[in-house]
């Protein structure tokens, strides 16, 4: 490996710009994210029962990633305004070193010309003394390049495992709303099949039956003709419907959503 800072310091501009190309793909990325969060944050929580709430939430969420998105900006911009100073001071210290090496160039003419004047010892240390001089400056130059780097690294992760929190955060709201929303919705079910059961089957003569597998709810009933109807039920879904012979009225009461709909329709069909 070579050691000396001269031909160190050649690379020094070629680090500056490949520090230049990757932040400016950070930036990106930590716009990109933001923006997919939002878009996240508004998909999750569109199933709110209250519209209010949810747009109160929405214009909370969207202001705090605003304010998220102002700072990364003014991290950035401080970034970019030390890249910039660092890339000057490089440019002064490249050029610097070109004049010395003209100096040192002039400077070897004239101790070859002394060679045999006897001052050569006195004319190397005062070249020497400059060189080292130089070859410590561009060591400070690389080592606050080298801390530089090492605290944009820092921030980086920082940032990253900032928005893994918040994106968790999320992630576990839109879980306990969902089952919320399956809890009141089996709950409602539980309520209508208790109240009306009894009343329908004397009225229509039906045998009425449910039953629950896992995350997944079937309803039967069966009338006194014994036409059954089949309604099966995932995740607070009505996924399919069975048994009204009507394709067109299946599909309408998939989208209405409400099992109770779909009964009332049989019996009223089957009377």
């Amino acid at each position: 490996m070579d050691t000396d800072p001269i031909n160190n310091y050649e690379t020094i501009e070629h680090d500056m710009i490949h520090i230049k190309d990757y932040f400016k793909n950070y930036k990106f990325g930590i716009q990109e994210r933001l923006s997919k969060l939002y878009f996240l944050n508004n998909l999750n929580t569109s199933k709110l029962n209250d519209t209010s709430d949810l747009l109160k939430n929405s214009k909370e969420k969207l202001v705090e990633i605003k304010n998220k998105g102002k700072e990364c900006d003014q991290f950035i911009f401080d970034i970019s305004s030390k890249l910039y100073n660092k890339s000057q001071e490089i440019k002064n210290e490249k050029k610097n070193l070109e004049n010395l090496k003209i100096l040192l160039k002039t400077k070897n003419q004239e101790f070859n010309d002394l060679n045999h004047k006897g001052d050569l010892f006195q004319i190397y240390e005062t070249h020497n003394s400059k060189y080292k001089k130089v070859c410590n400056d561009i060591e400070n130059v690389l080592n606050n390049i080298k801390k530089f780097k090492e605290e944009l690294e820092n921030k980086k992760k920082f940032n990253i495992e900032e928005l893994e929190v918040y994106k968790n955060k999320l992630m576990s709201r839109t879980r306990r709303l969902s089952v919320i929303q399956y809890e009141k919705y089996i709950e409602d079910l539980y309520e209508f099949y208790k109240k009306m059961v009894s009343k329908i089957k004397g009225i229509f003569e039906i045998k009425i039956e449910t039953r629950s597998e896992e995350n997944k709810i079937l309803v039967f009933v069966v009338n006194k003709e014994k036409n059954e109807l089949k309604i099966e039920i995932v995740n607070g879904k009505i996924e399919s419907i069975k048994g009204l012979g009507d394709e067109k009225k299946e599909e309408f009461y998939k989208k209405i959503n409400d099992p109770r709909h779909v009964i009332y329709n049989f019996i009223y069909k089957a009377k």
